[in-house]
């Protein structure tokens, strides 16, 4: 073949994709991910135990209630007798001892009785008694001895169980 004289352009392929500046390595991204997870995990943990708590509270204020009702009813079933035509007044003589009866199962509950004009009629803790009123206060826990003192006073209980 002659030589024309001819030359073919060359194909320049070039990838003419242009870098963007990275900010951070993928190192850096998986290091920031890694920690971030657990912060994220927390927080939505402390977002769970909020709602919990407040379920929890709205279930004790409800068994209040509840408890109170029962208490009201069985006041107004032993303690209202009959007044002057059809008034019913509450006798505190006989609300006291109810009253005490009614809150023993439960060792820390106490529970006061008062009068529409604002006057305590009566009180779980406090008992009559020949001398007058004693007030009760409930224990507190027991504190903890430590590992060696529980170790010689559980020892001890054994001895004297066996005594």
């Amino acid at each position: 073949m002659p030589d024309s004289g001819y030359i073919p352009p060359v194909l320049e392929i070039t990838h003419a994709k242009r870098e963007r500046p990275r900010f951070a390595s993928p190192l850096l991204r998986r290091i920031l991910l890694v920690n971030a997870l657990p912060l994220a995990l927390l927080v939505a943990a402390l977002l769970y135990l909020d709602q919990y708590q407040n379920g929890l509270l709205e279930a004790e204020v409800q068994a209040l209630r509840e408890q109170a009702r029962i208490y009201a009813g069985a006041l107004g079933e032993s303690a209202v007798r009959e007044g002057d035509g059809d008034n019913a007044q509450l006798q505190p003589d006989l609300a006291r001892p109810l009253l005490r009866r009614l809150t023993e199962p439960t060792p820390n509950a106490q529970a006061r009785l008062y009068a529409p004009d604002g006057q305590l009629i009566a009180d779980s803790r406090v008992r009559e008694g020949a001398g007058g009123a004693v007030v009760t206060q409930p224990l507190p826990p027991a504190a903890n001895r430590g590992r060696v003192l529980g170790t010689i006073g559980s020892i001890y209980d054994q001895l004297l169980a066996a005594v």
